[in-house]
């Protein structure tokens, strides 16, 4: 299941936790990740990767966002992503939890394994 993969990637790839949701507990920085997906067309499917990077300061926030932003890029190496580009990517302060959080999300095409 994609979802599994992509998050066991992340995390080998990172080197603070990534989650598929915001836990009870959590470290000083860490990343949220959630997939949609949209058509599958002959076994080559799209989605949208939207990642939020949370850390103690705005900067801290930009800084792992970067990070993000690097190993989502390096998928392209990996033989079941197609295509991987950048949509958007800003700061967007958690005011619920009044922390600081930083938004990446990519269009990725990927095969169905």
């Amino acid at each position: 299941m994609i979802d599994d993969l992509m998050l066991d990637t992340l995390n080998g790839l990172l080197d603070v936790p990534v989650y598929p949701e915001i836990p009870e507990q959590t470290e000083e920085e860490y990343v949220i990740l959630n997939l949609v997906k949209g058509t599958n067309r002959y076994g080559l499917a799209e989605m949208s990767i939207i990642c939020d990077s949370y850390s103690d300061s705005m900067y801290a926030a930009a800084q792992l966002n970067a990070k993000v932003e690097r190993a989502l890029e390096s998928l392209i190496g990996f033989n079941w992503i197609r295509d991987i580009t950048r949509n958007s990517s800003y700061p967007a302060n958690d005011t619920t939890k009044k922390g600081y959080r930083h938004k990446c999300n990519y269009d990725c095409y990927y095969y169905e394994i």
